[in-house]
């Protein structure tokens, strides 16, 4: 393992910003009728806060997309999007009935799920579309928050080894191609049983699974096979293989599923291959081992941040899509702020987060008087790297407004896109491109995007998950989006009309 180990540097600015109040717009069901109060910018929680209870209600009902039959225990639940720290779960009645009591007034997002059934998110028209919020206001009650739920579909096998034993513990996954970070990428299943652990018969079964193209992947590591090959003391293994056993996803067999198919038989063998041992250690600056050893986090001038060491979180992603989604070894923050990252390689973007929606963003990662924010940086093995600088702000900007049609009217089915006109700011896990669903009164809400002058902005219907930071998508978009600037620390309310660009 190459082991490396990196000291940073964070810098906090404190100064807060406000929200400017929306104006009404025609209301849909469920929601507050014109002249009633809105509601007011939700308040994050505070470190160590309780969430509040509140006074608002979220009802509707659950039933099966084919028969329209009532679904008894189906677990529903509804999620904080704006920092209240509210929330809550219920499970429905024999008529697929739910009430979820005592909301703070605040954004939410409400998710209903059923085993062997395709969890549902409000407002979906299909699998993996962003959820519609629900706004909330004191004493209100969202009603008609219905859910039909489609069956998953089964994929169902076993795995050997190349002796046709069955392999025990061997992690089986349904994966499939997916738009993310701009182009479509092999994600694992967006399903509750989308992976599963072979037993003793090497038997392995994935369900839940939403209509679509998957392919089988299979991961034996913690129950590997070693062996040694005369005088050889290099060990085969078992390498990940795909069904119907090959390494090599361009091989792979894809399965296609509709609602509630069920395709048995899927049994491959796992492939052996020789496996290379790796082995390096990690030194200071002086080329001196350390062990065990802890960094000083401190901020650059010198005042106490207003949260706790164990709410930040530092971490590094590959600056080009790549197999690996880790994205670098653990990283430990202790309550003196001393930290370290270990097994960092390649081109990495370094990335750190406060809490949970307590209203910091990343604003700069500065490294030896350069910006890497962006481009990353490339780390060599064997070498330790310090004096890395984080940089978080709470002067975030706050970009709303409403979604409407030609007659404008509130549109709730769209996505919004807004992202840089320059296509060198379209890379994988760029900042400077975001997607945001429209809530039940038509109002979007995108923040903490990076200040820029050169931002676009666009609504569009029918995109499917992740299409909104493809490419070739944007380079269509940029023809009819709307031209912006964000100033930091703003906040800025933008109407957006519904394009007519297809996917």
């Amino acid at each position: 393992m190459r082991v490396l180990a990196i000291a940073l540097v964070i810098g906090f600015t404190s100064t807060l910003t406000g929200q400017a109040p929306q104006p009404s717009q025609p209301t849909p069901p469920g929601q507050p009728a014109p002249g009633q109060p809105t509601r007011m910018p939700a308040r994050p929680l505070r470190p160590g806060e309780v969430p509040p209870k509140g006074t608002a209600i979220i009802r509707g009902y659950v039933t099966a997309l084919t028969t329209g039959t009532p679904l008894r225990r189906a677990q529903v639940r509804a999620m904080s999007m704006d920092g209240t720290g509210g929330g809550g779960v219920t499970s429905t009645d024999a008529e697929g009935r739910f009430e979820i009591r005592e909301l703070p007034a605040g954004r939410y997002s409400v998710t209903a799920m059923k085993g062997g059934f395709v969890t549902g998110q409000f407002g979906q028209r299909r699998p993996g579309d962003p959820a519609t919020p629900i706004d909330l206001i004191d004493a209100q009650t969202a009603d008609k928050v219905s859910f039909a739920l489609g069956r998953g579909g089964v994929i169902a096998g076993r795995v050997l080894d190349d002796g046709g034993e069955p392999v025990a513990g061997t992690q089986v996954t349904a994966v499939r191609y997916a738009f993310m970070s701009g182009g479509r990428r092999l994600m694992p299943a967006p399903a509750e049983g989308g992976n599963d652990r072979t037993d003793d018969q090497g038997s392995f079964r994935l369900f839940g699974l939403p209509p679509g193209d998957y392919y089988v992947s299979a991961v034996n590591r913690g129950g590997q096979m070693m062996l040694v090959v005369g005088n050889n003391t290099e060990a085969d293994g078992f390498a990940p293989t795909y069904y119907p056993g090959t390494p090599n996803i361009s091989e792979a067999t894809r399965i296609s599923l509709k609602t509630g198919q069920e395709m048995t038989g899927a049994n491959f063998a796992l492939i052996v291959a020789r496996m290379a041992r790796i082995r390096g250690k990690a030194t200071n600056s002086r080329g001196e081992p350390v062990a065990r050893t802890m960094l000083m986090l401190a901020t650059d001038d010198g005042s106490v941040p207003a949260f706790r060491p164990d709410q930040v979180q530092i971490f590094s992603q590959p600056a080009a899509m790549s197999t690996d989604l880790i994205g670098g070894g653990p990283t430990r923050v202790n309550d003196d702020f001393t930290f370290e990252i270990m097994s960092l390689f390649e081109r990495r973007l370094i990335r750190a987060s406060i809490g949970q929606n307590q209203g910091w963003f990343l604003k700069a990662v500065m490294y030896d008087g350069e910006d890497v924010t962006d481009r990353g940086m490339e780390f060599t093995p064997g070498r330790a790297y310090e004096g890395l600088e984080i940089v978080c702000s709470q002067k975030t900007t706050d970009l709303s407004g409403l979604v409407s049609d030609d007659r404008g009217q509130p549109v709730l089915d769209a996505t919004v896109v807004i992202f840089a006109a320059n296509r060198e700011q379209w890379t994988y896990a760029s900042r400077f491109l975001r997607t945001a669903r429209p809530d039940t009164n038509g109002r979007y809400n995108i923040k903490s995007l990076p200040p820029g002058e050169n931002y676009l902005i666009i609504a569009a219907q029918n995109l499917e998950s992740g299409q909104g930071g493809d490419p070739e998508f944007l380079t269509r978009a940029r023809e009819e989006a709307k031209p912006l600037t964000l100033n930091e620390g703003e906040t800025k309310s933008v109407e957006v009309k519904l394009s007519k660009l297809t996917p």
